[in-house]
């Protein structure tokens, strides 16, 4: 039964984000976390959003502020290299690396890190995996530091895109 919306899963030691031919690469994240959020019936029917527009509906699905206020974050909190924020090949600037029906993984660096999320679809809910791996020291420290927003932010954007009706 899928859990109430936003809510962190476990990752175990057996964990594995594989989705058909879409999986995390950083295997050996120094951080990686899960939300899930139940979906209506309705979402799982006829002219229910693949795992591309479910991650673009969490991502683009915001107003014009909270959309400017995660790529602020993510570009000159985080330092990430984003693309363009409107883009087929981006999703609110991430970079697409990987995309069928069931997953999307959206990929980006930055000096001191690397940052994968990962977009699943399943029959009654999607979940949204986090994984960061910290290629210099003073990424854990910056980490540690946008982690409490991060876990505020995550459940309130899966919580906006499941109410949201998909775009025709």
């Amino acid at each position: 039964m899928p859990l109430p919306v936003g809510r962190r899963l476990r990752v175990g030691d057996g964990w594995r984000a594989g989705a058909g031919s879409v999986d995390v690469d950083g295997a050996g994240a120094d951080y990686r976390e899960i939300f899930e959020a139940a979906t209506s019936p309705a979402a799982a029917g006829a002219g229910a959003r693949d795992a591309e527009g479910w991650v673009r509906a969490v991502l683009e699905g915001t107003p014009a502020p909270v959309r400017w206020f995660l790529r602020a974050g993510w570009r000159f909190g985080l330092g990430l290299r984003l693309g363009p924020a409107s883009s087929p090949r981006h999703v609110l600037g991430w970079p697409i690396a990987a995309s069928d029906p069931e997953a999307v993984r959206l990929a980006a660096d930055s000096p001191l890190l690397s940052a994968e999320l990962l977009l699943r679809v399943r029959p009654a809910a999607i979940t949204l995996t986090t994984s960061v791996t910290f290629t210099r020291r003073a990424a854990r420290p910056l980490w540690a530091a946008a982690l409490p927003l991060h876990r505020l932010t995550v459940p309130r954007l899966l919580r906006r895109a499941v109410a949201a009706p998909p775009s025709s």
